[in-house]
């Protein structure tokens, strides 16, 4: 409410009282901030108005219903601070106003005993104090016995308002500048293991809330947080699962800031605990990851309603930076452990062969090491292959079939069925599958568990022949077959069984297992009979003994068989002790190789739904001839892909992307052609897999170049009919000839090897499918097999196209029909010889690339001894292979506490244990080094042995160390930093003010001057002093922020040091001791480039603080030294940068005071930052000593401990030995002489400062024209007709800078004379100012002096 002013009543003041109590209200409002403020423009406000009270409060709640005084006065004295209810009083009324005024009865609205009642407040007048985004601050209020200001309530209101809106913005300052510095230390101290809670706890600190929390977001549980930390009533509380359904965080996960300040139950009726806790105020902000994913809330909560929402919204974005960094981090950790555990778990299964399979496409992701053994192919060649390739391709074994069965997986409904397969030697094999379900690392999996049943098919199919087949087949087999019935007596053998056992048919035929000469070997054999005569078919290997005593390996398959519906169990067996010995040989070669190589991949390239490469491999690099971090991020078709066929690419990129979800290239392998770094199109081998991630679609190719293979693959195309004939053979071949050597039948598989078919060859009485050489040797075998002896001879199988294969033929006499006869049975053990060959070549791969690790390999026995060491071994450790072998730990001379975790490691291996440890290991010569070992179980020759794989990484934990020093000065750095930013910024707003302040103060001293009005002059020169006093407190904010600098010369330490301690004397007290060495008092010492002003200030603030330190009384020492070669090696204390080696000057201030606490080193040059009681010191002295040191090249040495006093060493650039040493003397002062002429233009966007621009010229006899706007003004100026004769802009401006202004104008009118003004004038290189036509650079606050001589400098003659 606003009253009109009435007449001044008898007795009132003056009519130019006013006008003076308001410039007197003025001038103490330019005080600087500070707790003092608010008590020193309450006092000047009572006086000014005549008020026997008057206060300032805050409001201490954010209802506003309670109100704290700041300060308070009341008939002249100060009050003690107290608190009120506003309720019931006259401020009730003010809330909501602009301004209230009350003449007279006031008394009647104070509660009956309050303070102001009790003397006799009749008369009130108020107004609100509001922040800059208009929430109520508090009130500004006087009061008297009589009307205040006399009555003349429009001059209370702009008394009121000046001091308002200064008191307004201190108030706004204070509480900001608290926030940020809290905020600031929160976020760069915390630690990352209680960061969560340390945020959460500062949270609820800062804004006032009973409940602060961070909640984590997890994609496998879309409709819940988990609340990883949680500030409730001053308790924390972690780990805690809720739904969000229905609660307010729901509606700010991924999204945006939300605050619901009051009502929150009536918005979200359905939230229980914000019910339970009477919850009324919520705000929440997202956190996302860097990829843009939601990964959770960051919120606070409040009984009471939420205001100041902007200052909450920034207060929780600058807080949800650091946590959501804590959060990628935490789920990079638990990634890392769900990896390693998938590992393990697919890798640690069973025997049986192992497929993993990818849920969507059915593409196989990874198999075991026992699949690769079944199928012939190596691990990487099967993960780039279907399971059609696998397949037989004869329905049902086709792809389609396939993908059906895994259907069913997904759906856990698949039972066990037989797969008809084909091996990588082409031999086609049955396998018994089961398909199930499985979760690996977080994602569903089919995996596939394989078993192979082939010769337990064949021999029930043998079983179903015809009996005067199986009885020739029987007895002319070569494998051993025993029949037994289900009272386990031996019904019959075949005569394999005798040669192969040893023991004749009348030894077991018609006898109880008991009564058999080899009833021990038979006693474990028993359970594998009794399970055939079950019905059910069991196939083993053991080992039994001859009847002449030599054990050997024999292969078993018990087969249910029914004779006249009685069940009986036919055993076959043959014997493999070779090709035992060979495949264990071959397993433990590819155990040494695996082992060896498990690290080589092919190339795997990832890329985004934008077709960007994301995702590179070494494999890959080698591949395609780029290096990684040249193709991450470009596009895959402008690396990879041939010309040609860029535009399918991207056309199934967009098909794909909108809405298909399919491509004719994903979930199969395709073979394709790529382009290399160096132009070439090679053939590749190519699988795409697709995952669907929150930000979009990822694409993983697993690439393989092809080029051998492809010609492999043409030469093999060539001879695909031959060679399909082979591959389609899975049993021996027989041949029934007659006495007279006539074909008289030839079994289905005979028909497949030799290409014959049997209708042509049943009758022929000569050899077809051997070599004609071979000819005469088989018809001799022949009349011996018809005499009764069995024969054998390994000869050649001849197609009918003239394809040869290696055969080992064998001839059983028989009766056929009652007539002798020869039944030829033929074998292809072609693959038998290249297997006995691989074995050989594998053995010598394996040693090749075993001796090619960089890595020290060592393979250690049960026994604790070297078996074998590989070339890297030597080089690392120094000691020979020959030194080694065979022995222990004892040649390396390890202590007993050394050589027990190295044993335990091994020890731990040979139980099946990988294991790794890192290890400080001896070399030959006796130096040590650090290793990075891993020991694996291995299988070595049939017997456990240990691979320990060692690697030097003495350099790599060097450089991780190295790293984090560099990281913690790279904090220290950043911090320094951004408080610089901010201080600076701080002070140019300050400048701006202190211009116009000042520069009005000067203008009102020069008018009382005129006047004669001493008693306002000389209060105008108060104020003119506390101005300074801010100036320089600014100029100090600006040398830490290290934005002005002073004149650089090439200086004299020595006569320095003596005159700062000619002023040091005058101000130290007769109890403090000043003891300066030889050099510091005598010559003139050494010479540095610097600001003789500023290194005065360092020195001086420096001893101001030794004196504070020993509380007056004790001794300040000066030191002055030169290091002419120093060689570094030390951080500095400030900015924790290393020393670089060089000449220095260090200048060294120490005192005999109690020392600085450790726990405040970390501080002690932050801005504002002091330990002395309040009012005595701003906080300010070392945070500009770190500014102008380091804007000089220089650092600061800090010696300390508690009781030893302090040390400050001042390190500076030794000057060049050339350089002219001297003395800066300071430019004298012109005071104005005459009136100035001419039309100058004035552009400056902050209107105090304009403002007084234009009244000081025009004071000076100048023509002034202002614009506020710089790009207005160009435009001004582009006008020729626009005549002018200089230009003063500011250099911080909007849209244009002060430069870049200078620099249109110069290019347009090149004589005329411009003047730049700006805060950090000192920092602008002398070349930049005169590329913009720049003659005169003024730095803020403007100095009036120096802006009229730059004036008279630069106006045209005549004009001044």
């Amino acid at each position: 409410m606003k009253v009109a002013a009435t007449p001044a009543p008898r007795g009132a003041p003056a009519p130019d009282e006013p006008l003076r109590a308001l410039r007197r209200v003025a001038l103490a409002a330019v005080h600087p901030g500070g707790e003092a403020l608010y008590d020193d423009l309450v006092a000047e406000l009572a006086d000014a108005l005549g008020a026997a009270a008057a206060f300032v409060t805050v409001f201490v709640d954010d209802a506003c219903s309670v109100a704290r005084t700041l300060a308070a006065r009341l008939d002249g004295r100060a009050l003690a601070t107290f608190e009120y209810t506003i309720a019931g009083t006259p401020c009730a009324q003010v809330r909501g106003r602009d301004f209230r005024y009350v003449a007279a009865g006031v008394a009647a609205e104070f509660p009956p005993g309050t303070i102001f009642a009790a003397h006799g407040m009749d008369s009130y007048a108020a107004v609100p104090l509001a922040a800059s985004d208009g929430q109520p601050l508090g009130m500004l209020v006087v009061m008297d016995r009589r009307p205040v200001a006399g009555g003349d309530a429009a001059h209370a209101e702009a008394m009121l308002k000046v001091v308002a809106g200064r008191l307004a913005a201190e108030i706004e300052r204070s509480r900001t500048d608290e926030v940020f510095r809290a905020t600031a230390l929160a976020v760069s101290g915390a630690r990352s293991d209680t960061v969560f809670d340390e945020l959460v706890r500062l949270l609820a600190q800062l804004l006032h809330v009973e409940v602060a929390f961070v909640a984590r977001h997890r994609p496998e549980d879309p409709d819940a947080l988990t609340i990883l930390a949680m500030h409730h009533d001053g308790q924390i509380v972690r780990q805690v699962r809720y739904s969000i359904d229905g609660t307010p965080c729901r509606t700010v996960l991924g999204q945006r800031f939300r605050a619901y300040p009051r009502d929150l139950l009536q918005l979200f009726p359905d939230d229980f605990d914000a019910r339970l806790q009477a919850t009324e105020g919520y705000a929440g902000y997202p956190l996302t990851a860097l990829d843009g994913s939601a990964i959770g809330v960051l919120a606070v909560a409040s009984r009471r309603p939420l205001v100041q929402l902007a200052r909450i919204e920034s207060t929780l974005e600058i807080f949800a930076v650091r946590a959501a960094a804590e959060l990628e981090r935490l789920a990079a950790s638990e990634a890392l452990q769900r990896s390693e555990a998938s590992y393990r778990a697919i890798f640690e299964a069973a025997e049986d062969a192992i497929f993993i399979h990818d849920w969507a496409t059915g593409a196989i992701v990874d198999v075991n090491a026992k699949a690769s053994e079944v199928y012939g192919w190596s691990r990487d060649e099967m993960k780039r292959m279907t399971v059609a390739e696998f397949s037989s391709g004869e329905p049902p074994y086709t792809a389609e079939q396939a993908a059906h069965w895994l259907a069913l997986a997904r759906l856990d409904r698949c039972p066990p069925f037989e797969w008809h397969r084909r091996r990588k030697d082409g031999s086609l094999h049955w396998d018994e599958v089961r398909l199930k379900p499985a979760l690996i690392d977080g994602r569903p999996h089919v995996l596939a568990f394989t078993r192979e049943i082939t010769e337990r098919k064949a021999a029930l199919a043998a079983l179903q022949a015809k009996e005067q087949q199986y009885r020739a087949i029987f007895d002319g087999s070569v494998d051993p077959m025993v029949l037994w019935d289900r009272a386990l007596h031996t019904v019959d053998v075949n005569a394999a069984f005798a040669r192969v056992t040893g023991l004749a048919r009348d030894d077991v035929v018609g006898r109880h297992w008991s009564e058999r000469p080899d009833a021990d070997d038979l006693r474990k054999l028993l359970p594998h009979i009794g399970a055939a005569l079950a019905g059910r078919e069991v196939q083993v290997v053991e080992r039994v003994v001859r009847v002449d005593g030599s054990p050997f390996d024999i292969e078993l398959r018990y087969l249910p068989v029914s004779l006249g519906g009685e069940p009986f169990a036919l055993g076959i067996g043959r014997d493999v002790t070779d090709r035992l010995e060979r495949e264990r040989e071959l397993r433990r070669s590819e155990a040494r190789l695996r082992a060896t190589v498990e690290a080589a991949f092919d190339g795997v390239i990832g890329m985004d739904a934008d077709g960007r490469i994301v995702e590179f491999n070494r494999a890959a690099e080698r591949v395609f001839g780029h290096r990684r971090d040249d193709v991450v991020g470009r596009a895959l078709a402008e690396v990879i892909v041939p010309p040609r066929h860029r535009d399918a690419h991207l056309r199934g990129l967009r098909h794909y992307r909108h809405g298909s979800g399919r491509g004719p290239m994903l979930g199969r392998l395709v073979e394709t052609t790529a382009l290399t770094a160096d132009g070439r199109e090679i053939p590749v081998e190519m699988a795409i897999s697709v995952a669907e991630l929150p930000e979009g679609s990822l694409f993983v190719g697993h690439l393989r170049d092809i080029s051998d293979r492809h010609a492999a693959e043409q030469a093999l195309r060539a001879s695909e009919a031959q060679y399909r004939a082979i591959f389609n053979a899975s049993a021996d071949a027989l041949v029934l000839r007659d006495a007279a050597f006539r074909i008289v039948d030839v079994n289905v598989t005979y028909e497949r090897m030799s290409g014959h078919a049997r209708d042509e060859v049943v009758g022929v009485d000569r050899v077809l499918a051997n070599p004609p050489e071979a000819g005469a040797e088989i018809r001799a075998l022949h009349a011996r097999a018809l005499a009764g002896e069995p024969v054998l001879v390994e000869t050649q199988l001849v197609r009918r196209d003239g394809h040869r294969y290696d055969l080992e033929l064998r001839g059983m006499p028989i009766l056929h029909r009652g007539e002798p006869h020869v039944l030829y049975i033929g074998r292809d053990i072609t693959e038998r010889k290249r297997a006995e060959q691989a074995l050989r070549d594998s053995e010598a791969q394996y040693r090749a690339i075993f001796n090619a690790s960089a890595d020290a390999l060592i393979l250690w026995n049960s026994r604790f001894q070297r078996v074998d060491v590989n070339d890297a071994f030597e080089r690392i450790y120094g000691w020979s292979r020959d030194e080694v072998i065979g022995r222990g730990f004892e040649v390396q001379r390890y202590s007993p506490e050394d050589e027990r975790p190295r044993r335990e490691l091994v020890r731990r291996a040979l139980a099946g244990d990988a294991c790794s440890a890192e290890l400080e290991a001896l070399h030959k010569d006796g130096t040590r080094l650090l290793t990075e070992v891993h020991a694996i179980p291995f299988l070595h020759r049939g017997e456990p042995h240990v691979l320990a794989i060692s690697r030097d990484v003495t350099e790599r934990r060097a450089t991780e160390a190295q790293r984090a020093a560099l990281e913690r000065q790279l904090r220290q750095a950043q911090k320094m930093e951004a408080i610089g930013q901010l201080t600076g910024g701080i002070a140019h707003d300050f400048n701006n003010i202190l211009t116009s302040v000042i520069g009005y103060l000067v203008m009102a001293e020069e008018r009382a001057e005129a006047t004669g009005d001493a008693v306002l002059q000389r209060q105008l020169g108060q104020a003119h002093l506390a101005a300074q006093r801010a100036r320089d407190l600014i100029a100090q904010m600006l040398a830490f922020a290290r934005r002005q600098r002073g004149e650089r010369k090439v200086l004299a330490l020595a006569p320095l040091v003596r005159q700062t301690l000619q002023l040091l004397r005058s101000t130290l007290p007769s109890s403090v001791e000043i003891d300066a060495d030889a050099l510091a008092l005598t010559g003139d010492g050494p010479c540095v480039a610097a600001d003789a002003v500023q290194l005065e200030q360092v020195l001086f603030n420096l001893c101001i603080n030794a004196r504070d330190a020993m509380d007056g009384h004790g001794r300040i020492g000066l030191r002055l030294r030169v290091h002419a070669r120093h060689a570094g090696g030390w951080h500095c204390a400030s900015c924790r940068a290393p020393v670089d080696a060089g000449e220095w000057v260090e200048l060294v201030v120490a005192d005999s005071g109690a020392g600085i606490a450790p726990a405040l080193l970390e501080r002690i040059f932050d801005p504002f930052f002091s330990t002395k009681a309040p009012g005595h010191g701003s906080g300010m002295g070392l945070a500009m000593v770190h500014g102008i040191v380091h804007d000089h090249g220089g650092h600061l040495q800090l010696v300390t401990a508690p009781g030893a006093g302090a040390e400050f060493g001042v390190w500076l650039p030794l000057a060049a030995a050339d350089a002219p040493c001297g003395e800066a003397a300071p430019a004298p002062r012109q005071a104005p002489t005459h009136a100035l002429a001419g039309l100058v233009l004035v552009v400056e966007d902050d209107p105090m400062v304009g403002d007084f621009l234009v009244e000081r010229l025009g004071g000076w006899g100048l023509q002034v024209q202002l614009q506020r706007d710089p790009v207005a003004a160009a435009d001004w100026l582009a006008e020729p007709a626009h005549a002018l004769d200089l230009l003063i802009t500011d250099q911080t401006m909007p849209q244009l800078t002060g430069l870049q202004l200078a620099g249109r104008v110069h290019a347009q009118r090149p004589a005329l004379p411009i003047v730049l003004i700006s805060g950090n004038a000192d920092a602008i290189a002398a070349a930049e100012l005169a590329a913009a036509g720049v003659r005169r650079a003024l730095p803020k606050p403007i100095d009036a002096q120096r802006l009229r001589a730059a004036l008279e400098a630069l106006l045209p003659v005549g004009a001044g």
